[in-house]
């Protein structure tokens, strides 16, 4: 068949076609079928442009949520994840900054006991975190009743990081710190608290607190510490831990246990059971060697 021939059948075919028949012959009328097969045209060609039109949109849609998602994630990736990392210890230094008055041999500077909180934090983002302030809730705040009859003139001012009035409210009462103390993003930080009465005077029992500690960061965020069971050694020579004059040691020395020293010491020991009868208390050091010294005493 030669080409001629193809050529003549296929240009038959596109003319039975309606529209294309009068397309083609421009002397010809339309009839009502070409107008209907332009009008056929015409739609298919809105309908596909539409459904272009919405494919692109969805397309673009997509894109932008996939961007949107792509953003919050490395924002919540550079989101500060702060966490105890170890366990939380509570133990008293000899070597804190205060002021001595009233001492005969000469007043001034001089280096106080304290209780530390000792905190280890880690940091899993990949953003920095910024610890803001530090809350302590006291439950209990006294020194213990003195079973003896001591004292002077001696005045001992602590500058503890949390420092307990003098004349301290009604339990419970909260005190603060204000503090900046950056954890890096995915690394451990060590982060210390003193805590102890504003001042010691000479003659004075130790000083016994509980509280819950709460550390702030990053815009209000809350990391509970835990609670704590705290006590600093007080100014008396016959009773105060010997680790105050041997860090190594973990022994008291108690004063002399009489019949009326022993009952006041009784009721010092009760104290101290009922502080740590809470669950999940984290007992410092000294507290809890001296539990444990009164209870061989049998208080």
């Amino acid at each position: 068949m030669s080409c001629n021939v193809k050529r003549l059948r296929s240009r038959l075919r596109l003319q039975a076609i309606p529209l294309l028949r009068v397309l083609a012959d421009r002397s010809r009328e339309w009839a009502r079928a070409d107008w209907l097969s332009l009008a056929g045209v015409l739609v298919a060609f809105l309908a596909a442009a539409l459904t272009y039109q919405q494919v692109r949109q969805g397309s673009e849609s997509l894109n932008e949520t996939r961007r949107a998602t792509d953003l919050a994630a490395s924002a919540a990736a550079l989101r500060p994840n702060l966490e105890i990392a170890a366990e939380v210890f509570a133990y008293n230094v000899q070597n804190l900054e205060g002021v001595v008055d009233g001492d005969p041999s000469g007043s001034g500077p001089t280096q106080v006991n304290g209780t530390i909180l000792d905190i280890t934090l880690r940091n899993r983002a990949a953003g920095s975190s910024l610890i803001t302030r530090a809350e302590l809730t006291f439950t209990t705040a006294e020194y213990l009743e003195p079973c003896t009859a001591e004292g002077g003139p001696i005045v001992v001012s602590a500058n503890y990081d949390v420092l307990i009035p003098d004349d301290m409210p009604p339990t419970p009462f909260m005190l603060t710190k204000d503090v900046r103390y950056e954890v890096p993003s995915n690394s451990h930080e060590r982060f210390t608290l003193s805590v102890g009465p504003r001042t010691t005077v000479e003659g004075s029992y130790p000083f016994v607190s509980a509280a819950e500690v709460v550390l702030l960061h990053d815009d209000g965020k809350r990391l509970p510490l835990g609670r704590f069971a705290l006590i600093n050694t007080g100014n008396n020579p016959s009773f105060y831990p010997e680790s105050a004059l041997d860090p190594t040691s973990d022994e008291w020395v108690l004063p002399s246990l009489d019949v009326s020293t022993k009952a006041c010491m009784a009721r010092n020991a009760k104290k101290l059971d009922a502080i740590t009868a809470s669950p999940n208390t984290i007992v410092s050091k000294e507290f809890a060697s001296l539990v444990k010294r009164l209870d061989q005493e049998g208080l």
